[in-house]
């Protein structure tokens, strides 16, 4: 008798171990370990996680007080912070998540083109340029450290915002002729050095020899506005310095209606853009307060025509999912349209990164008439199962195809 009972608990405890070592190893540890110390998700999200088992049918995903997500949006509680339990079969916590519940989880979606135009801090150079004086022609910066696509923020420790101000800097009656301590930023690195101005020979005036812009102005999309507060977001990747990959910092700014007037298609090897119209100073939908790693944001203006978009609620990596889903964007004149995309992967990301999605084009008519994705498209919202997830960032150089997106939840606290 006690033989069988050994034998019988051998087998028991070989076969737990079968089913645990099984279990075990299919538990998605890469979603589990890679999700951030701190993320943003709805209420809806976390319950339609635990109904539809997208990650795993031996997890479950709990708040720390044990209330249920559907309770806690049914009573509306005032809870910002949270924290997210991650267990195996709703006992053994594997992990737990500082979270901020979005209560009012739904937003206006975009698609429509927009113009930007973002206030520099300081002044960008352009171009160098020979100034004419009594000794021939003489181009100051002509043995600087300096490059075009510089950004110089300040003269002698005086800072610089616009070409006026390096002119008063140079028609100041102290100024006579020494050299100028120069500081410019260079994708993110600062660089110091020495020009001289020299004497234009009509004027008898100081000059540098520069010509600079004050604002860097562009074509992008628009992906949401949220509804509680009225701020938006766009683009989904800053605006960059020069070719860097440094966000450009800026003072402020402002969004145009801009209307697509043509398209380059994109070819393997060549990215395609929109090209847009748009009168900086003239037709403007908002503010830009914030220019960084997630995109471009600020305030839309109250009557804007912008606010009368379609309203989605909001989903994020708990449910983003390979598979369908569609893409909103604006391709000719100033109308929206859905267009097919398939979502390849779902990057598992503990740090920001505008490339959380990798992304297809599947749409017949959208792959006619740009190829797939372009410059401009940028900040396109992406829709999967009625929500919106998240907003085209990248295309694929060597395959206009393919892109990249970012998690809609890397944006919203911006």
């Amino acid at each position: 008798m006690n033989k069988f009972l050994s034998r019988s608990l051998k087998i028991f405890f070989l076969v737990f171990l079968f089913f645990a070592s099984f279990i075990i190893a299919s538990l998605p540890y890469d979603f589990i370990y890679s999700l951030p110390n701190n993320m943003y998700t709805t209420y809806e999200e976390i319950e339609e996680a635990n109904e539809n088992n997208v990650l795993s049918k031996y997890l479950s995903f709990e708040l720390e007080d044990g209330v249920s997500a559907a309770t806690r949006a049914e009573l509306n509680e005032d809870i910002d912070m949270s924290k997210l339990n991650i267990k195996l079969f709703n006992l053994i916590t594997l992990r737990e998540v500082d979270v901020n519940i979005v209560k009012n989880n739904e937003v206006i979606a975009g698609g429509n083109a927009l113009g930007f135009s973002l206030k520099c801090n300081g002044v960008i150079i352009v171009e160098f340029n020979d100034v004419v004086t009594a000794d021939g022609n003489i181009n100051p910066f002509e043995n600087s450290t300096f490059k075009v696509g510089d950004r110089i923020v300040s003269i002698n420790d005086t800072k610089v915002m616009t070409m006026e101000d390096i002119d008063a800097l140079l028609a100041n009656d102290v100024y006579n002729g020494e050299p100028l301590k120069v500081k410019a930023i260079r994708n993110g690195v600062e660089i110091d050095g020495e020009v001289t101005a020299v004497k234009e020979y009509i004027t008898n005036r100081y000059k540098l020899g520069i010509w600079v812009r004050e604002d860097a102005t562009g074509v992008g999309t628009l992906t949401y506005i949220r509804k509680d507060n009225g701020r938006f977001g766009a683009l989904g990747h800053g605006i960059c310095e020069g070719d860097g990959n440094e966000c450009m910092e800026i003072v402020g700014g402002s969004i145009y209606e801009c209307d697509v007037i043509g398209v380059n298609k994109g070819e393997r090897g060549r990215t395609g853009e929109l090209r847009g119209l748009f009168v900086a100073g003239k037709n403007e939908q908002g503010e830009i307060e914030k220019n960084n790693k997630y995109g471009v944001f600020g305030t839309i203006n109250v009557d804007s025509a912008l606010n009368n978009g379609q309203t989605y609620k909001i989903g994020g990596r708990l449910t983003a999912k390979p598979g369908k889903a569609k893409i909103l964007c604006c391709i000719n004149g100033s109308a929206i349209n859905e267009y097919d995309i398939e979502i390849i992967k779902t990057n598992y990301q503990k740090s920001s990164n505008d490339r959380s999605m990798v992304i297809r084009v599947t749409d017949k008519e959208l792959l006619e008439k740009t190829g797939g994705i372009v410059q401009g498209m940028s900040g396109s919202p992406i829709i999967q199962d009625g929500k919106i997830i998240g907003a085209v960032t990248h295309v694929f150089v060597n395959d206009p195809t393919k892109g990249f997106g970012i998690y809609i939840d890397w944006m919203l606290n911006n």
